[in-house]
């Protein structure tokens, strides 16, 4: 029985995604975050860094975040949070680096 449940539980967790990101907002919204606990890099600092390195865009981007890094994706190619752990830009909330 315990086997059996073990099995559901890691079945449930493979299908549904386990990742612990949490949003932040959008382009527009991240330029008004000054600060998040735990992090050097500000919401704000993170969209600058983004911008430096791509360039302006037409499109507006969503930003999630787990206890380390922020994660960048393209709103327009439909942000979620497995596509921003999987395709996003990652940037670290200590240094500002991006994390190829």
């Amino acid at each position: 029985m315990n086997k059996l449940l073990l099995l559901i539980l890691f079945l449930a967790l493979l299908i549904t995604g386990c990742n612990d990101l949490k949003y932040v907002g959008n382009s527009n919204e991240v330029r008004k975050i000054t600060s998040i606990p735990g992090f050097k890099i500000s919401p704000a600092d993170a969209e600058k860094i983004t911008l430096r390195t791509n360039g302006p865009k037409k499109t507006i981007d969503d930003y999630y975040r787990d206890d380390k890094y922020y994660y960048i994706i393209d709103g327009f190619t439909g942000s979620k949070s497995s596509n921003a752990l999987k395709n996003g830009i990652k940037i670290d909330g200590q240094t500002g680096k991006i994390i190829k």
